[in-house]
């Protein structure tokens, strides 16, 4: 019997002139119109750095780290496909040098090169050519089991490849001279060159220059490619005349020339590319006009005229939605690329117009002037080096007024404080907060401050990894441990617990909301020298009597007075009888409220396995990454189960049991701690398969506050908005109890789109 071989092709795209010119964006673009022609893709994106994956570089050097649904850490480009596409990419799609050299270095001390001389040319570039071909078989064989295809030999696979970089740069050599030699291995009509160009525009007439777009295709055929068609990216569509002195220097047919000119939105991409054929050229180019025209087999996830409405109703969104985003990488939107697109696909399906507002985490808490660390504490802190780095990298392209040793105090007091007055101020204009994941130190009191905010003052929050790590820090501090933190920042100095300063700074200000922690009395203040990890005080006396008590060892507390009845627990001077009765739903299970009535509090407490640190937040076994950082966390896809059926998240995933989304972490809410944080009304709704991790934490009084230890932004698309960022948005706006009400209890995301 004879084997059918699918129909592949390839289409590539170089860049010139300069990076980030959108290169990704153009493809996924391209493939879109593809796809609503029924054939099958598949990308790979091409980093010539030397780092093996994304996962260790800075997000001011590379912008956010796309997790792939088996853990790789890729550019975030590969996050374009995913969502432009519809596809699930692997840790296979994105090549780097380091992965190529690692390799070729792996087989080299094999053996496998049975004593040859190892060189780029061929050893390097066969390496590449070779990954190519693999990345294509498993895909392809993937999509036939996906889509049970049966005449593969009808169906053409396309694979797109972006080169990153520009060309000229030493690093992307080899890789153009790969593709020459996998070209010319190849038929003219498998495969097709794109390059893309800025066209900018210079002096008084706003002319067109056209003069960078011919060095750079010059440098191109240089490198032994030819460009079939040019991408021109410019502010304004490209004129005529630009268009035909870039088609006669560059030897392009004219209606091979593509202006990718500015637009109000990246959907509107697809559609300027359709508007000048490029999709069809393109088929001619492949020679797949009339198989794409016969073919009868349905695979496209969306029509393009479903993508049309998607771009239109992003255009015609007027209602406001103020969303803000407290981190620390606020330089760039590239930093955190996939939650803007995530809120993005919630505010179109929601019909809402979108206004990001950033917030840098640094400027919501008042701190000392830094002052230089001790080798000794140096030496503790390159325990965690590599997050650290993260901050360091910063320092040069950070927007803050410079101060150094020899600013003032005064100075220094008066110029935060005017950051401090705004960070607060826009905090307090938003409909919602989201507080993304990070690394490091460096603001994280502020976000620990926004979430507080939020929980007091029934502000929709949303916590994604470490946002949902601060929030718990938050509730721990206020009602369990004052001296409450993580184990990623111990040893660190740059973290407070309540500064007088800042109080006495919000009282001359009048500030309306006290956003850090009440009734603290003399007798702890006085105790904040001691180890003390949440530590009751019981006292038949008042609040006011117990300033005069001494610290009482948990071991000899005597929980019931001479009558027999039992006596008063405080805690941070505090009963804490009040802290629950002050929580509306009062504890999460009926079942725990009632223990703890039959054994008093402190006897709960004491039922609980003994807590040694004040770390609410610990590493995980297995992911500590002492020896390295790089893959070390935990990382990719991984099973959730739902375990509150009267929460919000089962609503919002449409009443699922079982749920599946990315993770990037290292720590983990300290499970000693669960019980506390649940009888204090913290309701931790979702667990991983196994029961031991929490995943999703809720106030349930509150109209909206949910933390996720995953990264729901990840497995958002354009069609289907992962449901916490919907429920997120529509919380925002007061609107989300209406969408569960019209469709029985379920948010059913997406929805919308069904009639299109």
């Amino acid at each position: 019997m004879e084997t059918k071989n699918p129909i592949t092709k390839y289409i590539i795209v170089t860049g010139g002139n300069m990076s980030g010119l959108g290169k990704g964006t153009a493809m996924s673009s391209l493939g879109v119109l593809l796809l609503t022609k029924n054939t099958l893709l598949t990308t790979i994106k091409i980093d010539p750095y030397l780092n093996v994956d994304a996962g260790t570089m800075s997000p001011y050097e590379h912008g956010e780290v796309y997790v792939l649904e088996d853990g790789g850490e890729a550019d975030l480009d590969l996050g374009n496909y995913e969502r432009f596409l519809n596809i699930k990419l692997t840790y296979k799609n994105n090549i780097t040098s380091g992965k190529i050299y690692e390799q070729v270095i792996k087989k080299e001390r094999k053996g496998e090169y049975l004593g040859k001389t190892v060189q780029v040319v061929p050893h390097v570039t066969d390496a590449i050519q070779q990954w190519i071909k693999d990345v294509i078989d498993e895909n392809i064989k993937k999509m036939i089991k996906e889509y049970n295809i049966t005449d593969i030999d009808q169906i053409p696979c396309i694979c797109l490849i972006e080169v990153g970089g520009t060309v000229g740069d030493i690093e992307s050599a080899v890789y153009l001279e790969a593709l020459q030699q996998l070209i010319n291995n190849l038929r003219s009509d498998d495969v097709c060159l794109c390059h893309l160009s800025h066209v900018p525009i210079t002096g008084n007439l706003k002319e067109q220059k056209t003069k960078p777009t011919q060095h750079s295709v010059k440098i191109l055929r240089e490198a032994g490619l030819k460009p079939d068609f040019i991408f021109c990216r410019c502010e304004q569509p490209l004129n005529e005349e630009a268009k035909k002195k870039i088609s006669l220097f560059s030897q392009v047919k004219k209606e091979h020339v593509i202006s990718l000119h500015d637009t109000s939105n990246i959907y509107k991409v697809p559609l300027i590319l359709d508007q000048q054929n490029f999709c069809i050229n393109v088929l001619k180019k492949l020679n797949l006009e009339n198989i794409v025209l016969k073919n009868k087999f349905y695979i496209a996830p969306y029509s393009f005229n479903t993508w049309k409405q998607l771009s239109d109703r992003y255009e015609s969104s007027n209602e406001i939605v103020n969303i803000g985003i407290v981190g620390k990488y606020t330089a760039s939107n590239d930093t955190y690329l996939s939650i803007i697109s995530a809120l993005v696909h919630a505010c179109i399906e929601c019909g809402f117009k979108l206004v990001i507002k950033y917030i840098n985490s640094s400027h919501l808490s008042l701190k000392n002037k830094k002052k230089k660390k001790s080798p000794e504490l140096k030496k503790k802190m390159n325990k965690y080096q590599y997050d650290m780095c993260l901050d360091n990298n910063n320092d040069a392209n950070s927007k803050q007024t410079f101060i150094d040793e020899t600013t003032s105090d005064e100075d220094y007091d008066k110029k935060w404080k005017i950051k401090y007055d705004n960070a607060w101020n826009t905090l307090k204009s938003v409909d919602g907060v989201l507080v993304p994941g990070g690394f490091g130190t460096r603001g994280i009191e502020g976000k620990y401050l926004s979430s507080q905010y939020c929980r007091l003052n029934n502000v929709p929050y949303l916590g994604i990894c470490l946002g949902m790590q601060t929030s718990v820090i938050d509730i721990t501090r206020q009602f369990l441990n004052q001296f409450a933190s993580s184990e990623e920042f111990e040893d660190m100095d740059e973290i407070q617990y309540t500064s007088g300063n800042e109080q006495e700074y919000k009282s001359e200000n009048n500030v309306e909301q006290n956003f850090t922690k009440k009734d603290h009395n003399d007798n702890i203040n006085d105790q904040a020298d001691q180890k003390t990890n949440a530590h009751i005080l019981c006292s038949e006396h008042s609040q006011a009597d117990n300033k005069s008590t001494s610290t009482i060892n948990k071991s000899n507390i005597n929980h019931e007075s001479n009558d027999g009845k039992n006596i008063s627990c405080y805690y941070n001077g505090m009963p804490v009888q009040k802290y629950i009765d002050n929580i509306p739903n009062k504890l999460a299970e009926d079942k725990l409220q009632e223990k703890i009535k039959l054994m008093g509090i402190t006897d709960y407490y004491k039922s609980i396995e003994e807590i040694d640190n004040n770390n609410v937040i610990i590493s995980m076994d297995g992911f500590k990454g002492d020896d390295k950082k790089g893959g070390t966390m935990r990382l990719g896809v991984k099973k959730s189960q739902i375990i509150d059926k009267d929460s919000l998240i089962y609503k919002s995933y449409d009443e699922a049991t079982y749920i599946y989304e990315r993770h990037r972490h290292r720590f983990e809410i300290n499970p000693k701690y669960v019980p506390l944080l649940e009888a204090v009304g913290l309701s931790f709704v979702a667990k991983d398969a196994d029961s031991v991790r929490m995943e999703v934490c809720e106030i349930k009084h509150l109209d909206f506050y949910v933390g996720v230890q995953f990264h729901p932004e990840f497995t958002s698309r354009p069609f289907k908005t992962n449901p916490i960022f919907l429920s997120f948005i529509l919380a925002s706006k007061g609107m989300l109890k209406d969408r569960l009400n019209k469709f029985g209890n379920k948010l059913c995301s997406g929805k919308l789109y069904e009639q299109f």
